[in-house]
C-alpha cells in the first residue's frame, strides 16, 4: 500500500511540475536571430528570378493562442541580366550594357500568428505579417560601357503569411524554422524609371535559435 501511495505522490509531483512549465509558457518573451535563403521571382518573364540570402534579428511575445513579432530583415541577391542599348553621342556611337543587377532589402516586419499546435515543447504558429522595405539596387556595367543611372532605391509596403515551427529543449533556448511567402508593392521601384523593375514575390525559409525571458 505505501508503494502505492508513492507512486501516486511522484505523479501527482510530476503533473504539477509539467503544468508549472506549460502555465508559466503561456505568456513568453524571446529574442533571437535567422538565417537561410531568399527566392525572388515575377510574373513577368523578362525580369528572371534569382536566390539569395535572407537574415533576421527579431523580439517575439507569446500569448495563450497568439503570438507578436517585431522584425528586422536583411535580404539580398546577384542575378545575371543581358541589356544593351546602342545610341549615338555627338557624332559618336556609344552603348549602355550591364551583365549583373545586385538587390539589398532592408524591411521591419510586424507579423501576427495563430497556435496551431500547441505541446511541453513543440509548437506551430500560422501568420500574417506586413512591412514596409527600402530597397537599392545597382546594375553592373560592362567595361567600356556609359554608365547610365546604374543604381538607385525606394521605400515600398509588402505583406504575406508564414508558418512557423519552434522546438524548445529547455525553459530558456529555443530552436525554431520559418517558411515566408511576401508579395511586394508595386512592380516598378520608382515612378519615372522604366528601366528596373523589382521582383513581386520573395519566398525564403529560414531557421534560427532565440533565447527566452
Amino acid at each position: 500500500m505505501k508503494y502505492l501511495y508513492l507512486a501516486a505522490c511522484l505523479f501527482c509531483c510530476a503533473f504539477q511540475a509539467n503544468a508549472q512549465f506549460v502555465n508559466t509558457d503561456t505568456r513568453t518573451e524571446q529574442l533571437g536571430l535567422r538565417t537561410g535563403a531568399a527566392y525572388w521571382w515575377s510574373n513577368y518573364k523578362s525580369y528572371p528570378s534569382a536566390l539569395g540570402a535572407d537574415e533576421e534579428l527579431y523580439y517575439r511575445r507569446e500569448h495563450k493562442h497568439w503570438s507578436l513579432e517585431l522584425s528586422l530583415n536583411y535580404s539580398t541577391y546577384h542575378r545575371s541580366i543581358n541589356y544593351y542599348q546602342p545610341y549615338s553621342y555627338l557624332n559618336s556611337a556609344e552603348f549602355t550594357a550591364y551583365d549583373k543587377e545586385t538587390l539589398h532589402t532592408y524591411a521591419g516586419i510586424v507579423s501576427i500568428q495563430y497556435l496551431m499546435y500547441g505541446g511541453d515543447r513543440f509548437r506551430s504558429y500560422i501568420g500574417a505579417f506586413t512591412n514596409p522595405v527600402y530597397y537599392y539596387y545597382k546594375f553592373h556595367p560592362l567595361p567600356g560601357s556609359m554608365q547610365d543611372r546604374p543604381n538607385g532605391g525606394a521605400i515600398r509596403l509588402g505583406g504575406g503569411i508564414s508558418y512557423t515551427m519552434e522546438y524548445r529543449p529547455n525553459r530558456h533556448l529555443g530552436l525554431n524554422a520559418t517558411l515566408r511567402g511576401t508579395y511586394l508593392q508595386q512592380r516598378d521601384l520608382l515612378p519615372d524609371d522604366p528601366f528596373y523593375t523589382a521582383p513581386e514575390f520573395k519566398t525564403s525559409i529560414l531557421i534560427g535559435c532565440d533565447y527566452f525571458f
